[in-house]
């Protein structure tokens, strides 16, 4: 009988150390987890900021409009209505550029290369830059094609990135890969 009560006292303590170890392995993953999980929101909130900006961007200098900066009436990038517009158009791009290592490789591209476009217009008419009839690309309708598709480009891989802020696993492989190119 004793012996009938020891062991049942040496179960009931051998049970609870199990599940006491078992809670903590529980808790640990848990937390390991929560952690995980707040830093993932952190990334993604970043990164609809950094989008935020650039649907600001595209709205305020990539938008079409009618003037009458080149004698007759047409439509022209807002950007490129006068000096002021473009020196405008500047500061936005410089004030949202910090974020472009939120972007996609997609988004990012395409942005470039609009960023490209403006900063080689003003370098242009600062004198930086050899003018190559800047006006006449201005208005040309292969240039406002390449504008106009690059620009419909960044719109389709924003809305393709936004669908999937949450895969950011997906995000971190493609900056790794952006690594290990440039390296």
């Amino acid at each position: 009988m004793v012996m009938m009560l020891s062991e049942f006292w040496q179960a009931i303590v051998g049970s609870a150390v199990i599940s006491t170890i078992i809670s903590n392995l529980c808790l640990w993953w848990h937390k390991k987890n929560d952690y995980k999980r707040d830093y993932y929101k952190k990334i993604i909130d970043h990164r609809i900021e950094a989008y935020q900006k650039l649907s600001i961007y595209l709205d305020s200098v990539w938008t079409k409009k009618r003037s009458t900066a080149l004698k007759h009436e047409t439509e022209i990038y807002s950007c490129f209505e006068n000096e002021e517009e473009l020196i405008k158009a500047r500061q936005l791009l410089l004030s949202y550029c910090p974020g472009i290592h939120w972007y996609s490789e997609d988004v990012y591209s395409n942005y470039y290369n609009l960023a490209r476009y403006l900063v080689d217009t003003l370098d242009v008419l600062n004198g930086t830059k050899e003018e190559k009839t800047v006006q006449a690309q201005n208005n040309c309708t292969v240039l406002n094609d390449y504008i106009a598709d690059t620009i419909c480009k960044l719109k389709i891989a924003v809305a393709e990135d936004r669908i999937s802020f949450d895969k950011v696993e997906d995000f971190f492989n493609n900056q790794k890969q952006q690594i290990a190119r440039a390296k």
